[in-house]
């Protein structure tokens, strides 16, 4: 009763902690993404997304949503929605998630890379952090990630 309650305060009186990472911040965000990558089904030209991911904060997470975009060869975004991952918890402190495979409703043969465009963790008391843009991008420690720059496509 006293989670209910507690919710139902947070969502009426907005009283839940909700932070965005200033830019350049990457580092104090709750998330790493320790895989990213993406796959295309030949017969269907499907996309695939492969994800791991590892909780660095002291919390245990709720949620975590990723969102990516897709890129094909030429450079160009493959979807005009960005799609969305979301990974239910909880996820404990040090905890790994992963490797989680997210079949996209994109349908290109041509996709080349997958960016994550954005990153939203919630905690267990729903107090939220947001990354997005380069910081949430900079949350990819993959080192076999193919980044999708304009040189690199």
């Amino acid at each position: 009763m006293k989670h209910i309650l507690t919710t139902i305060s947070c969502l009426l009186l907005g009283a839940c902690a909700s932070q965005s990472i200033p830019q350049g911040t990457s580092a104090a965000f709750p998330v790493t993404i320790t895989q990213l990558t993406a796959s295309v089904a030949p017969a269907s030209g499907q996309v695939e997304v492969h994800i791991t991911i590892k909780n660095s904060f002291p919390r245990t997470l709720k949620t975590l949503r990723v969102f990516v975009a897709a890129y094909t060869t030429d450079g160009t975004k493959a979807s005009m929605a960005d799609e969305s991952i979301e990974i239910l918890g909880p996820i404990n402190r040090g905890q790994s998630i992963g490797p989680l495979e997210k079949v996209t409703s994109i349908r290109d043969r041509n996709v080349s890379c997958v960016e994550v465009v954005r990153v939203e963790a919630v905690m267990m008391d729903y107090a939220t952090s947001i990354a997005s843009g380069d910081n949430a991008k900079a949350l990819v420690t993959d080192e076999n990630h193919r980044p999708c720059s304009p040189g690199s496509r």
